[in-house]
């Protein structure tokens, strides 16, 4: 290549030699040594000057055109050259993904705490602005007329509750005894009305008694008898005990007297406020003495439990959980929390979910603006560093195929470090991952795998 150029160069001069000399001899042809041409005026004579302005033009356009003749001589292609780059081989992963989010610190909860029931408030154990902690006493009702309810309510129940055991249990031996004598005694009181119904007859028949006498005399015969029948009945019943119909009315008639128990127990104990949570009395809203109406506000507490929000969109929600770690980072200081709340209800202008991260560090101010980290599940796909992605329109990486470099377009699906998850190639595909910058699709490559570089 250098020596055919130095060869365009000699003959380029060569040609400018020829020019000039042409040149000198064109105008040595056409002066004189001061001597007039024949048939022109003296003062038409050509001046030397003149001469020279136009073999200089002429000079110009030779080389010109010896110019434009040099530059249009084609040149030789560019040697190809193979690219040296690094790949790596493409497998299926289970990856743990960490999702990054915004987030601010938000203000406490602040929780109105109620009676469930209606009273007067007999007292409150806690003031204004006073710390309390989880089951603290902060108020009570008066609960003298639940009290006797109570009372009431365990009465009927033990005498429920006997009148089972005694159905159950059966009769006495003394109870036969006394039933049998009245059975007896019925018998007797039978057979004297008889006795005496067949004597006032045979004395009607007579004429010595009126008719009167005699209907008194059946009518007592008739009651005898109906007393007979139901003592000895009342014999039979203790003798084979209550009946199965009779035992489920009594047990129905302990569980009512139960309930109606366990009814007044609930509201004693619901006389008695305790919050759930921990925090700070910020109000109260009513006054020992005053009667209380249920589920109005008694007091305002402030959770002093603090929370990060975050807004997750509905791909972010599907991988993320409650009970999630997370790390926070705000202003070089870095704490650790987990997820407490996902809301399923998205935001109606953004479209995202509000995620709340609960932790046990305090002295963040709400308004404080966080960077967070949450670890989500392990995710199964095809891991590649980030390096390895060219961004765009389309995102795109290389892969070996038969020694020459393809361009293929890919789709990032989810993001943890320095690593993408990405759609678009398969396992088993060679993924460079070096040496890109001068790379493009088609080009031959000579690649060595990442793990045997030095």
């Amino acid at each position: 290549m250098k020596c055919l150029k130095q060869q365009k160069s000699d003959e380029y001069h060569q040609e400018q030699n020829k020019v000039v000399t042409a040149v000198w001899r064109c105008e040595g042809s056409n002066t004189t040594s001061g001597k007039r041409r024949k048939g022109i005026p003296f003062g038409k004579q050509p001046t030397m000057k003149k001469h020279w302005s136009q073999g200089i033009g002429l000079c110009l356009l030779i080389l010109t055109l010896l110019t434009t003749s040099a530059c249009s001589q084609p040149e030789s292609p560019p040697e190809r050259v193979d690219r040296r780059v690094t790949v790596m081989e493409l497998r299926q992963e289970t990856a743990p993904l960490t999702l990054h989010f915004t987030g601010e610190v938000v203000a406490q909860e602040l929780r109105q705490i109620s009676f469930p029931v209606s009273g007067r408030i007999e007292a409150f154990h806690v003031a204004k602005e006073m710390p309390v902690e989880a089951d603290t006493l902060l108020g009570k009702l008066d609960d003298t007329d639940y009290r006797i309810a109570l009372e009431g309510a365990r009465a009927q129940l033990r005498s429920a509750q006997s009148q089972l055991d005694l159905a159950l249990a059966g009769a006495l031996e003394e109870e036969l005894l006394q039933a049998e004598l009245e059975v007896l005694k019925a018998e007797e009181a039978t057979v004297f009305a008889q006795a005496q119904l067949g004597r006032s007859e045979a004395l009607f028949e007579a004429g010595a008694v009126s008719q009167l006498e005699l209907d008194a005399a059946r009518l007592e015969a008739a009651l005898a008898a109906a007393s007979f029948q139901q003592v000895e009945q009342q014999l039979t019943r203790l003798r084979s005990g209550a009946r199965k119909e009779e035992i489920d009315g009594l047990a129905a008639l302990r569980d009512a007297a139960a309930a109606e128990v366990t009814h007044f127990e609930t509201q004693m104990k619901r006389a008695v406020l305790q919050p759930q949570t921990r925090g700070i009395i910020t109000a109260l809203h009513y006054e020992a003495g005053e009667t209380y109406v249920a589920g109005t506000p008694l007091l305002t507490l402030r959770s002093d439990i603090p929370k990060v929000q975050v807004s997750a969109t509905a791909g972010e929600l599907a991988l993320l959980q409650p009970g999630n770690p997370a790390v926070m980072v705000s202003r070089d200081l870095e704490w650790a929390g987990e997820i407490s709340l996902i809301s399923t209800l998205p935001d109606p202008l953004t479209r995202t979910y509000p995620i709340d991260i609960s932790y046990q560090e305090a002295g963040h101010l709400p308004g404080t603006v966080v960077s967070v980290a949450v670890e989500t599940n392990p995710v199964t796909g095809i891991w590649v560093p980030m390096s390895s992605v060219v961004a765009g329109d389309q995102d795109y990486v290389y892969v070996v195929e038969s020694e020459v470099a393809v361009q293929m377009p890919v789709n990032v699906v989810q993001s943890s470090g320095t690593r993408l998850m990405i759609t678009g190639v398969e396992p088993g595909q060679l993924l460079v991952i070096a040496g890109m910058s001068r790379l493009s699709s088609g080009d031959r490559v000579i690649w060595e795998a990442a793990g045997d570089r030095p």
